[in-house]
């Protein structure tokens, strides 16, 4: 497929365990782990309201993980010549932020980032069963576990606007990016 860069944002505990894409030449590969402060979603209570819950857990990667975070998009905006995959574990929480974040710098809508990271949704009685058949996994005891709720990205965009401004706002303020940098994004990432 012509991948040039992968963006791990996995724990390096997570690759230790479970691995990482194989090298090969040609491919850069960036363990960039945006969450700091790990959540055992699939135990929590069943009590615990899933978009609540996820809009807490984003606002602290976007408030701890902002050096990673501005690596990435950094790696992104260099990477003009090959595909970029990103990825985590289940390809929701830490993905679905970052690309969040990527497509609001680009210019996508805010319905758009909530309608593509809710596509997540449909994979996720998968992503569940394939949890449950592995024997080393706990049992699941939260009915959010996998879930990609529009609402809770909906959440997340609002409350980053109400602190922030905006994500750009937020990605000059916090993050560090420059102009070079937003230039970059849009070059690698949309057709003109």
């Amino acid at each position: 497929m012509g991948v040039g860069t992968v963006i791990d944002l996995r724990y390096p505990e997570e690759v230790a365990r479970r691995g990482r894409v194989p090298e090969y030449d040609g491919l850069a590969y960036y363990n960039l782990s945006i969450e700091h402060r790990p959540h055992k979603q699939a135990t929590l209570a069943r009590d615990v309201e899933t978009v609540r819950f996820l809009a807490d857990r984003y606002a602290e990667v976007l408030a701890d993980g902002v050096v990673e975070i501005a690596q990435a998009l950094s790696v992104i905006a260099a990477a003009r010549d090959a595909p970029v995959v990103i990825h985590c574990a289940a390809g929701k929480d830490r993905t679905g932020l970052l690309t969040a974040l990527v497509l609001a710098l680009v210019g996508v809508g805010d319905e758009d980032i909530i309608a593509d990271y809710a596509l997540t949704d449909l994979a996720a009685d998968r992503f569940v069963a394939d949890w449950q058949a592995n024997a080393a996994n706990p049992p699941i005891t939260w009915p959010g576990y996998g879930r990609a709720p529009a609402e809770a990205m909906r959440l997340t965009l609002k409350e980053l606007a109400a602190e922030y401004g905006s994500v750009s706002d937020y990605a000059r303020d916090r993050l560090g990016t420059d102009d070079a940098l937003l230039a970059g994004l849009r070059a690698h990432l949309l057709d003109t």
